[in-house]
């Protein structure tokens, strides 16, 4: 590496560390190279793992993990997660038609309800299980809907352009909706086909109740499927984080 071009690798991170956030076309005309060396350079430090390349830009190196297989998220935080699914299930009343989206925390929703008449329309294989068992130990009456679409074995769930369109005949009173990071400007998940899915449930829904354990707070993940202006009530095992202040009246937490 040339000189000159230390320098400038050196320049750009030190832009990153204070802004967080660099762009082409402001770092050409900064380091008076043509657009085309800066794209070269930041190409290298997003393979040398110091950058997140976007069109345009870049952003300081962030590293996204790879979404676990079903059974491992199940059995990270389970105590805390059924704790939740246990408080989510009390807002669920007589005659609801509620959306449940695939998640280790979702799931358990099937534990705890009791008593009502409702239909559940899930893309969850897991969770469709869970809940015509309950419903064969007569734990609660109704129906039980599981989308069509593609498979996806590692998640065993269902999503696709025909889960989709089976979500458009359906208002739900409810939808509850799991993801795979919080942040305060975004929820967030690791896979585009389930988060379509997600976010659809949340549209159509009279409420959207979002259910996220304290290790998914503040943390980012690969695709952002909606806002949490757009949910309605949060219930975690945290409470929400200092600078969220604006959340805090649709923020419950339990007690684990």
């Amino acid at each position: 590496m040339s000189k000159v071009k230390h320098v400038r690798i050196q320049m750009i991170e030190e832009l990153l560390k204070t802004n967080k956030k660099v762009f082409v076309k402001e770092l050409s005309e900064y380091l008076r190279v043509s657009p085309e060396t800066i794209r070269r350079d930041l190409d290298e430090l997003a393979q040398m793992k110091l950058v997140n390349r976007f069109h345009g830009g870049a952003t300081m190196y962030k590293k996204v993990e790879k979404e676990p297989v079903f059974e491992q998220k199940l059995q990270s935080n389970s105590i805390a997660k059924k704790r939740i699914a246990k408080e989510a299930a009390t807002r669920i009343e007589n005659g609801d038609i509620i959306a449940v989206d695939v998640g280790s925390t979702t799931v358990h929703l099937a534990s705890y309800i009791s008593g009502k008449d409702i239909t559940i329309v899930t893309n969850s294989i897991v969770a469709a299980d869970a809940f015509s068992q309950a419903l064969e130990r007569q734990q609660f009456t109704g129906k039980i809907i599981l989308l069509g679409g593609y498979t996806n074995p590692t998640q065993r769930s269902v999503h696709g352009a025909l889960t989709l369109n089976l979500i458009d005949n359906f208002q739900f009173n409810k939808s509850f909706i799991s993801c795979g990071g919080l942040l305060e400007q975004g929820i967030y998940d690791f896979d585009l086909d389930e988060t379509l899915v997600s976010s659809k449930m949340i549209r159509n829904a009279q409420q959207a109740i979002l259910l996220v354990d304290g290790s998914k707070v503040n943390i980012s993940s690969l695709v952002k499927f909606g806002d949490v202006i757009d949910i309605h009530e949060i219930i975690s095992d945290v409470v929400y984080p200092s600078k969220w202040n604006r959340y805090k009246y649709i923020w419950t937490k339990v007690q684990v």
